[in-house]
């Protein structure tokens, strides 16, 4: 193949008389390259299509971000316009829709601490279920909407975590005993109406202590409530320690918005689907972020037409569901 001209000046500079303009051309010349290599390399961090997920690798959690609250209730008053550019490839860019079809379970996390967000989220279509974090502002507001609207609730119980993120009240950590345990659990659940369940929010320090997560299982089964792992850290233990205690358990795989980079979330949501193509269910994990909630208002009326149903915790339950017949919880007033 031949050359193109510029190296071929460069290199007859390199020739001609005058040693010190010959060396400074090299030096040109070799730095030039090293930067196209660097420009051009593969980025090592991006999965490949064809890479199994992995359930969680190290610690994975994020701090709810500090989303400010007017406390209007009117949703359509939330959407910024510059929301409006993102930009969605049309679903999915996977081999092939599922022949059989396949579930979905979408868990948006953190609500409570802002009306306006947690109210957008609500109007995201289908079957979602909303985990609320305790003793926020807004808790049960959101609650008592998500249920009277047939969604799915659950408590988002705060628990320690290695990243030293503060919990907030009703935090479960392992310097409480057992009887402190289950008093603070006990006035979590109690402060958010309609739960079905509960999963955790960080816990990447609490959810690999056996103990602690006996003493949750022994009050959710008490309660009939089921658990889902947000598996914050590969180290958890709680799913494991719910199925020996006879809890209905579902672990988490994807979490869609670690990045709020749109591009980032349109990769996690199709890797969410390519699970539930592969395994024939997927839980997916959220939250009342702008760029997520954007990016669902467009891309779940999507699924229906190529075969992925979204659904409620509760009808995905490996074995025994819970008991469909019994009392929800209720906050004691």
């Amino acid at each position: 193949m031949a050359q193109p001209r510029s190296v071929h000046l460069v290199i007859r500079a390199l020739l001609a008389p005058g040693r010190r303009q010959s060396i400074l051309l090299l030096a040109l010349l070799i730095l030039g390259t090293l930067l196209l290599l660097a420009f051009t390399a593969p980025d090592p961090g991006q999965p490949r299509s064809d890479e199994t997920v992995p359930p969680a690798t190290g610690v994975i959690e994020r701090a709810p971000a500090p989303l400010p609250d007017t406390g209007s209730a009117d949703v359509a008053g939330t959407e910024n316009p510059a929301e409006s550019d993102v930009q969605l490839l049309p679903l999915p860019l996977l081999d092939a829709a599922p022949p059989q079809g396949a579930d979905v379970v979408l868990i948006i996390d953190d609500l409570g601490n802002n009306l306006s967000a947690g109210q957008r989220a609500l109007a995201l279509p289908a079957g979602i279920t909303f985990a609320v974090l305790p003793h926020t502002p807004h808790a049960r507001t959101l609650a008592e909407q998500a249920h009277a609207e047939g969604k799915e609730v659950m408590l988002h119980a705060p628990m320690s975590n290695l990243s030293r993120m503060p919990l907030g009240r009703g935090g479960l950590t392992p310097d409480l005993d057992k009887e402190e345990f289950r008093e603070t659990l006990e006035e979590s659940l109690a402060a958010v109406p309609h739960i079905r369940g509960v999963n955790n929010h960080t816990g990447s320090d609490l959810t690999a202590r056996e103990q602690p997560m006996q003493w949750l299982m022994e009050t959710l089964g008490q309660r009939h409530l089921y658990f889902v792992d947000s598996v914050t850290t590969h180290d958890s233990v709680a799913g494991d320690v719910a199925e020996k205690a006879g809890i209905p358990v579902l672990r988490r795989h994807v979490f869609l918005d670690n990045s709020d980079d749109p591009a980032d979330i349109d990769r996690e949501f199709r890797r969410l689907l390519d699970v539930a193509g592969r395994k024939g269910l997927a839980v997916g994990i959220g939250h009342p972020y702008p760029e997520t909630l954007t990016y669902l208002e467009t891309a779940l009326p999507l699924l229906d037409a190529l075969g992925y149903r979204l659904r409620f915790v509760s009808e995905m339950l490996p074995g025994e569901a819970i008991d469909s017949t019994a009392p929800l919880l209720t906050p004691e007033l």
